[in-house]
């Protein structure tokens, strides 16, 4: 299903990510005791190749999470989703405004001159390789990863974007409703409903609107149709899933 493959490579990119920008920011780490020049460069020089992959795997993070927001539900609507992207924005911007004039500094101090006199001294160098700047880029990348694990994990109410639609209901049946979107939004055949039907219900490229089905009507295509016998919901799951489906516009 193309939904899970998309969300897999979000995973397997964001961890990808982690795992490069880490080893980057390692070497900075492990360049602070080294004192040899041609050490240093060398250094150097792995952790810029590793800059192509980890735009690369950045890029992927990013696609795929927009992909997966389009494919869930209107992302426009999700305060979460936005600042997500806007944290991971800055944070890119951060990172590339501080890391690269330090190892670009860093580059050029550890040159030989033609003439043979080094353009920075030892000492010159280890100050260099004390500041406080690993530490600053360190905590900046940490505490944004930490942020984007909270947002996409509680994806909190940060703001509210569209007035709640006004439904009437009898006594006993919120549950049933809020299990029937749970359901519906996530957990029908591991994914969700929405993921073919859309959020609302109107249906996508995937599959025809859903909107006006009875409970019948939606047994009968989890038993007829091909695509949805993945998808295995008990009575009382039925029930509530076709409760929900009766409140969409």
């Amino acid at each position: 299903m193309p939904y899970l493959w998309i969300k897999w490579l979000h995973i397997a990119s964001a961890l990808a990510f982690v795992a490069i920008h880490g080893a980057s920011v390692t070497v900075l780490y492990a360049l602070r005791g080294e004192r040899d020049r041609q050490r240093l460069l060398a250094a150097l020089d792995f952790s810029a190749r590793t800059a192509t992959a980890m735009y690369l795997s950045l890029v992927a993070v990013v696609g795929s999470g927009v992909w997966l927001g389009l494919a869930r539900r209107p992302f426009l609507s999700e305060p979460w989703f936005w600042s997500s992207l806007g944290i991971l924005t800055v944070t890119t911007v951060l990172m590339v405004a501080l890391a690269k004039p330090f190892t670009a500094r860093l580059r050029a101090a550890c040159e030989i001159r033609p003439s043979g006199v080094p353009r920075k001294s030892d000492a010159e160098i280890a100050l260099m390789l004390r500041s406080g700047r690993v530490h600053l880029i360190t905590a900046i990348g940490v505490g944004a990863l930490g942020l984007l694990l909270y947002l996409m994990v509680f994806q909190p109410p940060l703001w509210s974007t569209a007035a709640s639609p006004v439904t009437t209901t009898v006594p006993g049946q919120d549950a049933l409703l809020a299990r029937g979107k749970a359901i519906f939004e996530a957990r029908a055949g591991g994914v969700g409903c929405i993921v073919c039907h859309g959020a609302d219900g109107l249906g996508t490229a995937a599959a025809p609107a859903i909107t006006g089905e009875t409970r019948d009507d939606i047994e009968r295509a989890l038993g007829e149709v091909r695509q949805m016998r993945i998808v295995e919901l008990t009575e009382s799951e039925l029930d509530a899933v076709a409760a929900y489906v009766a409140t969409l516009p």
